[in-house]
């Protein structure tokens, strides 16, 4: 997720460990330890350069800090920072609230990140498997309303106070300007939001974060049982054949869990991998959920040989290691995209551009994770 959800749930853990008779540099300790804890795994964007792009930024980002082990890293390097005086002293008797702020924290940005169909690859070193939730989108304005209301009621400055839901307010307003967000959507959220601001203001700060932190928890759970039925959905009306389903993509549109965009990979007797798109409304295919732009029915975008993309693997380093990120590889005009990110192989932060022969030199410092596509890739 980005990093608003991820300060959100930062301020939100913070509100609920903080002691009830805590002082105002133990508020201040808290609050800063919860929001850079949530966000710290990120700090994998720092080194990122260290590979060129764009396999920087795909291998590096959510790598080896997005991980349980980096996540213990990360708590050891809070341990060090607490055994200064001062840091230690505003800790103060709370030090068992604190270190439960600290693990929540951590491991709030790994779930988060795993709700989404970026992926996640949290067990290494004893997995390098990517695994993918595929029951969110990466912007989901429904996260920020759910945990916004509790942090800006739970937000002691005035000028924060309305800084933050200015903020709140804008985004889902600007989403609706650029035509990311539907305008039912946010009149629905809008609902909601004053529905629990109601209900929140009689309550203590702790109470409020949790009802919040219950409510965001809820609707992940929903989205599960959403994905579900889109899944359902998808297998009672199939259209392949005898062609073998590799992969499901599935991705709900920001703010309207009703409408979710698919992506499925085949591969047929042919040894071709197609990519085809469609979009899934609920309840039901005759849903206007997705509103007038929605593409109910299965669209190919890519028909493509495995055995070129095999051989490709084998011959380019470069692409290799790109195929080590890439979930809906596709080829075209020298370039390889992962069609997760649009249904385009150009203007996709994911294209790779290579040359035909081998390059001179191979790209430096990369990670060893398993290519999503290894079913596919699995002779080379």
């Amino acid at each position: 997720m980005e990093n608003l959800t991820h300060s959100l749930l930062g301020a939100t853990l913070a509100s609920i460990a903080v002691p009830r008779t805590a002082t105002v540099v133990q508020r201040r300790v808290f609050f800063i330890t919860g929001l850079l804890a949530a966000n710290l795994p990120d700090a994998d964007l720092v080194y990122s350069g260290i590979t060129p792009p764009p396999l920087g930024y795909l291998l590096h980002h959510r790598g080896h800090t997005h991980t349980i082990a980096g996540l213990v890293a990360f708590a050891a390097l809070a341990w060090l920072i607490t055994r200064l005086p001062r840091v230690r002293e505003a800790i103060g008797t709370a030090s068992a609230r604190f270190w439960w702020l600290v693990a929540l924290a951590l491991g709030s940005h790994l779930l988060a990140d795993g709700w989404n169909n970026y992926g996640i690859h949290p067990f290494f070193p004893l997995s390098n498997q990517w695994f993918y939730g595929d029951v969110a989108y990466i912007l989901e304005p429904w996260f920020w309303m759910l945990l916004g209301v509790a942090v800006v009621l739970n937000t002691r400055n005035r000028h924060g106070r309305w800084s933050l839901a200015a903020l709140l307010i804008a985004l889902p307003l600007l989403g609706v300007a650029i035509g990311m967000l539907p305008w039912p959507a946010i009149a629905a959220m809008a609902g909601v939001c004053c529905v629990l601001s109601l209900a929140l203001r009689t309550l203590d700060e702790p109470r409020r974060a949790l009802i919040s932190l219950v409510a965001l928890l809820t609707f992940v759970v929903l989205s599960w049982n959403l994905h579900g039925a889109v899944v359902r959905q998808i297998n009672q009306a199939d259209p392949f054949g005898a062609a073998q389903t590799l992969d499901l993509i599935l991705n709900p549109r920001p703010a309207n869990p009703l409408c979710w965009d698919a992506l499925r990979l085949t591969r047929d007797a042919t040894a071709m991998l197609t990519i085809s798109q469609r979009t899934v409304a609920l309840p039901s295919a005759e849903s206007s959920a997705c509103g007038r732009d929605a593409a109910p029915e299965w669209r190919t975008l890519v028909r493509e040989s495995i055995p070129e993309l095999q051989q490709l693997a084998r011959d380019n380093c470069e692409v290799r290691a790109w195929l080590q990120f890439g979930r809906a590889p596709a080829l075209g005009d020298g370039l390889i995209s992962d069609l997760r990110f649009g249904a385009a192989v150009r203007g996709n932060f994911s294209a790779l551009r290579f040359t035909e022969t081998p390059p001179p030199r191979c790209p430096p410092n990369l990670p060893n994770w398993t290519p999503p596509r290894s079913d596919v890739l699995d002779r080379f």
